[in-house]
């Protein structure tokens, strides 16, 4: 796009395309170009349209001209687009806001922070904590200063810098502030936030043409708001969108992948893309979206590892079993090809003979315990049987009187299949079935096959 440079094989994204030419207050913006960097401002005004003093005005924001578009940068956008802050309702659009409990994800926040020319050190910290994480302390404050100094040392952040702690009433005791809090940070610079929403908007737009991209913006996303689930045989994950054109860009983000998201979740509250099958989770492990969040990628693997048998999406499969039919089988003999159960084999079927691409023959009982009928499929755009028919009855009159049995070991014909063009040949009087009698129990044991005008 206008805005991408590539240099020595990496891509960079010039700031200075990007940039809006008004402020959420619709002030001009003033842009002062150095050689590496620029100074991003705007001047507010009183309701009567004079310039506000120098104290009043909003703060500057120092910011290079270009960054490394990489992939931890999209990511940390993809993250910032689910925990991050994006309203600028009444005076929030004067700070970058980011939330998560996850120290792996809050220090790669930061990395991408101070690739902006913001330091450590002007950086806020604002913590929610469970208050049962008081129990063992001799009282709330050496609480607090315990879980503050596991958040100074662990991102770097001066102490002062934090915020007093807002203890939370919560039952659940394996909730996210039940180990170290929900830590949120906060740069306060109006001018920076223009930049910021800025580069998430071209971010945001680069996604839904380019797949790298959008697979980066997405492992973000997921390690904010996605969901991974995996109990027994259930396996979904999900990705929580409140608004419909949040879920609509999500699901774009999906095709750009070639993944194929199930209906949306919209009920009040759980409102979500969702995401299931073995075709869909291989891409997913092929571009890594669940590798950001340390807990979710447990879980997907331990998903991944579920799958015993291959999964096909609907469309993949039904055309693995189109191969299998150039001659009429029985359920039995293509779920055994198809290396599925019978059940998920029939499910295949039907769908296939609803799209009018197979269709069953006949259908024979089955002799045995369950006494279920056998059905015969066979593609519609080919006539099998009659085939099948003239090579049982060529082997028939190259035997003369023969058994059932013989036949099926000479054809290589599924007995359930050569019983049935065996009853279907009887019906059509093209050959005739005598019962060969067992003298000793006076009961039909077999029958010998013959060709009805064989003398």
């Amino acid at each position: 796009m206008f805005a991408l440079i590539e240099r020595n094989g990496r891509r960079y994204l010039d700031l200075r395309k990007i940039l809006p030419k008004k402020s959420y207050t619709n002030d001009e913006i003033i842009i002062n170009k150095a050689r590496d960097y620029m100074t991003i401002s705007y001047l507010t005004k009183y309701c009567n349209g004079k310039l506000k003093t120098k104290k009043f005005q909003p703060a500057k924001a120092k910011v290079p001209k270009q960054i490394e578009l990489s992939n931890t940068l999209v990511e940390v956008f993809g993250l910032y687009y689910g925990d991050g802050q994006k309203s600028i309702a009444s005076k929030s659009y004067q700070a970058v806001r980011f939330a998560n409990s996850y120290p792996e994800l809050l220090i790669k926040f930061l990395k991408i922070m101070n690739t902006l020319n913001v330091p450590n050190s002007s950086v806020k910290g604002y913590i929610r904590a469970a208050s049962l994480l008081k129990k063992g302390f001799k009282s709330s404050q050496e609480a607090e200063d315990t879980i503050i100094s596991f958040w100074s040392n662990t991102l770097d952040l001066p102490k002062q810098n934090f915020y007093k702690i807002t203890w939370r009433t919560n039952k659940y005791k394996n909730s996210k502030v039940a180990s170290k809090g929900t830590l949120t940070l906060i740069y306060a610079n109006s001018s920076f936030r223009l930049v910021f929403d800025a580069i998430l908007a071209y971010l945001k737009a680069l996604a839904q043409k380019d797949h790298y991209t959008a697979a980066a913006f997405l492992r973000g996303l997921i390690a904010a708001d996605g969901n991974v689930y995996h109990k027994e045989h259930r396996r979904m994950s999900s990705i929580a969108a409140k608004q419909k054109q949040d879920r609509d860009f999500i699901r774009q983000l999906f095709y750009i992948l070639s993944l194929e998201p199930n209906k949306d979740c919209t009920r009040p509250g759980k409102e979500a893309v969702r995401l299931s099958g073995y075709t869909n989770f291989q891409i997913a492990q092929k571009f890594d979206l669940f590798s950001l969040h340390p807990k979710k990628r447990e879980i997907f693997n331990q998903l991944m590892a579920s799958y015993t048998l291959p999964s096909y999406r609907k469309g993949k499969g039904k055309l693995k079993i189109l191969k299998f039919l150039k001659e009429p089988k029985i359920v039995t003999e293509i779920a055994k090809e198809f290396g599925r159960k019978e059940n998920a084999t029939r499910r295949y079927l039907r769908a296939l003979e609803k799209d009018g691409k197979i269709k069953r023959e006949v259908s024979v009982m089955r002799k045995g315990i369950t006494g279920r009928f056998a059905e015969l499929w066979c593609a519609t755009d080919m006539q099998p049987m009659n085939t099948l028919k003239n090579k049982v009855l060529a082997e028939i009159k190259k035997l003369n009187h023969t058994y059932a049995e013989e036949i099926r070991r000479n054809t290589g014909l599924h007995r359930a299949t050569l019983s049935s063009l065996l009853k279907n040949l009887e019906e059509e009087r093209k050959i005739i079935g005598t019962p060969n009698l067992d003298k000793r129990r006076h009961f039909p044991i077999k029958k010998v096959y013959k060709l009805a005008n064989y003398n």
